[in-house]
């Protein structure tokens, strides 16, 4: 007789479904990096900073990586 577990591990994802799942958690990991430079660029010090990102719940992962991202200053536009 087998378990609901082993009927579940029997059951092989998609390569569409598994491809979907990889998007998915690359998008929230961007999202995540993008949210701790916002926090960082707001808060006021150190305690606030770690009080927001815990309530967003970054964790210290996605603040390393948040920090590995180049950061790129926006043009200066001119007038035509």
């Amino acid at each position: 007789m087998t378990s609901r577990i082993d009927a579940f591990a029997a059951h092989s994802i998609s390569d569409s479904e598994a491809a979907r799942a990889e998007a998915e958690a690359a998008h929230y990991a961007e999202s995540r990096k993008r949210a701790a430079r916002v926090v960082a660029a707001c808060a006021s010090d150190i305690t606030e900073f770690r009080i927001l990102a815990d309530m967003l719940g970054i964790d210290r992962a996605d603040i390393v990586a948040a920090r590995q991202i180049p950061h790129v200053r926006p043009r200066n536009r001119r007038a035509a």
